[in-house]
């Protein structure tokens, strides 16, 4: 069974890397199924997926400090309780993603199990 191809107009990148299309078989699929793919991550039900959609200002935010870091723009510090140098970005304000505290794991759990009133802010 041969899909519908009028929508692509001849104009497919896929067909035009590989001309030989009826060969593997792969063209047709192509056109049934032609959506985004990033659209299966969003319809994802895993928890981690589940959790990103229910905390997305959480998310963004830690996205936020990914990118910073690996462009160079934001420095890891050292925990601001022990001085380990293996540390977490602790945002206490979701609203300024790139306003974190550095606090190693031990610390960061223990503040998020205790409140902030274990390790309260400091002023730099």
């Amino acid at each position: 069974m041969e899909a519908d191809r009028s929508d692509c107009a001849g104009n497919c990148p896929r067909e035009a890397r590989r001309p030989d299309w009826k060969t593997f078989g792969a063209s047709a699929y192509h056109h049934e199924r032609r959506k985004d793919p990033r659209s299966d991550m969003v319809k994802s039900l895993t928890r981690q997926a589940n959790w990103r959609r229910a905390n997305l200002r959480k998310y963004n935010a830690h996205l936020a400090v990914q990118r910073a870091l690996n462009a160079g723009v934001l420095q890891k510090e050292c925990c601001e309780v022990c001085g380990k140098a293996d540390v977490d970005a602790h945002h206490d304000h979701y609203d300024q993603p790139l306003n974190v505290r550095w606090l190693c794991r031990r610390h960061h759990v223990r503040l998020h199990q205790f409140g902030e009133d274990m390790f309260p802010l400091f002023r730099r």
